[in-house]
């Protein structure tokens, strides 16, 4: 009986690239690997802390990361005031609960990753705590993982970037400055959200 053989697949595509499998992309796969093994136990540490109070996802250190993070992205829109940047965090909050948990797990992967000092330097830039951010280092940051050679780092912008705007435009605040007068007939609706 002769041998069956299996066609090999294509390469990944990623928007007409194909994932380099050869030397460099091997050894830069490779050396970030090593990194994050490396520093593994000091990642996953990270995420044993305990919800930030009032919150059901984030931790407290998850907070002003984010705020941070939006304020650059969303380029002003985000007011400075207190209640309205809780809500925003609130808004962010209730969009990670409902993400299945191997997502969950990824973006607290994320946010671990960008809370470790010895992988937060390297790779944003940022070598102080994210309270001493400034937009423009944060800006820098986003810039160079949204043009990174690196499918992880763009990934995790991309994350950033949506979630920031999709928790921003979830909030009633946000309406007026895209021209949306909120639900039509609110008052008219009859039946209850049945949340499936």
């Amino acid at each position: 009986m002769a041998p069956i053989k299996i066609p090999k697949p294509p390469l990944l595509q990623l928007e007409d690239e194909s994932v380099d499998l050869a030397k460099r992309g091997f050894m830069k796969r490779g050396l970030l690997f090593s990194l994050l093994a490396a520093t593994g136990g000091a990642v996953s540490g990270c995420s044993d802390q305990s919800f930030a109070p009032g919150y059901q996802w984030l931790q407290a250190q998850d907070l002003l990361l984010l705020e941070k993070i939006s304020r650059v992205i969303l380029g002003g829109s985000l007011p400075d005031d207190p209640a309205v940047i809780e809500r925003y965090l609130m808004s962010w909050d209730d969009l990670l609960t409902h993400f299945s948990p191997a997502t969950q797990s990824e973006l607290r992967l994320l946010f671990d990753t960008l809370h470790n000092p010895l992988l937060r330097g390297p790779s944003t830039g940022i070598w102080g705590d994210w309270s001493t951010a400034n937009p423009t280092s944060v800006s820098r940051f986003l810039q160079r993982w949204q043009n990174s050679s690196l499918e992880m780092l763009r990934i995790g912008h991309a994350s950033l970037l949506q979630l920031s705007l999709m928790a921003w435009y979830c909030m009633p605040e946000s309406w007026p400055q895209v021209g949306y007068p909120g639900a039509p007939y609110r008052e008219a609706l009859v039946t209850e959200p049945n949340h499936f």
